[in-house]
């Protein structure tokens, strides 16, 4: 039985409600005491039963009730808390997390002057892959993308879905550089393991851009970075990785050829 009350109509059944249990198994156990010992329940003698049986009996109603709906109530929020920072789709934390997290890190990176870096990754070529074969097939694209993510990073990195087909790891301690090559690690594992699913193959890629703190210790420009050099590494052709630093030094950065979605099947 679930207790749910939406308005205050609902609000005055429900006590009207357990008024009339309380009164009900008051009236209830002091008919089952004067059956069970006559008219000397009701004597001095029995003073203390009565005031002990019938209280406890009249409290349980009430308290299961109260009980119920505390935890309800609970759950309810938990449920809550959940939705306003997880990715309903991938389990992954949602932007609004990610940022407020990310910001806590740079602060504590700042303070300590340690380093931190940032992956922007974009699935490459998501709306052909949408439009082709349906919003179902994005959708378990995007699991795919999340579990190979997952599989790829430390426990202490911080992994995102920012919207649409973008996702964000945050990776504390770790260089540009060392950075970058978790991002190729990633590029490769994407591309070289094809999704199967509706009886289907599905090979796809994604784009990276890669910055660290020494562009600043503030979210705003760290992302700023990561996001311009991906922006980079899509109109070089995608499925492939760009660092800031290299990007901002020469315009261009060494990458892999480009794979468009490929299906099998």
């Amino acid at each position: 039985m679930r207790i749910r009350i939406r308005n205050k109509r609902q609000m005055w059944l429900f006590i009207v409600g357990v008024a009339g249990i309380s009164i009900a198994a008051s009236e209830l156990t002091l008919l089952l005491l004067y059956l069970s010992l006559g008219d000397a329940a009701f004597g001095k003698e029995n003073a203390y039963l009565t005031a002990l049986v019938v209280p406890a009996l009249v409290a349980l109603p009430i308290c299961y009730m109260t009980a119920r709906m505390a935890l309800q109530l609970s759950n309810a929020h938990s449920r809550l808390k959940e939705l306003a920072h997880t990715d309903e789709l991938t389990g992954l934390i949602n932007r609004r997390s990610f940022f407020e997290s990310a910001e806590i890190m740079l602060s504590e990176a700042r303070d300590d002057e340690a380093v931190l870096s940032l992956l922007v990754i974009d699935a490459d070529y998501f709306k052909q892959l949408n439009d082709t074969y349906g919003h179902a097939t994005g959708d378990a694209a995007l699991q795919f993308i999340t579990e190979q993510l997952n599989s790829s990073v430390r426990k202490t990195d911080l992994v995102c879905r920012l919207g649409g087909e973008e996702f964000a790891v945050l990776l504390p301690d770790l260089s540009e550089s060392e950075a970058e090559k978790l991002g190729t690690r990633i590029l490769k594992r994407i591309a070289s393991r094809p999704m199967f699913w509706d009886d289907k193959i599905i090979e796809m890629s994604v784009s990276c851009g890669v910055a660290d703190t020494r562009v600043g210790h503030d979210m705003t420009t760290l992302f700023k970075a990561a996001d311009d050099a991906l922006y980079a590494a899509k109109a070089s052709g995608r499925n492939r990785q760009v660092v800031f630093s290299e990007m901002a030094a020469n315009g261009r950065a060494a990458s892999p050829p480009s794979a468009r979605v490929k299906l099998h099947g």
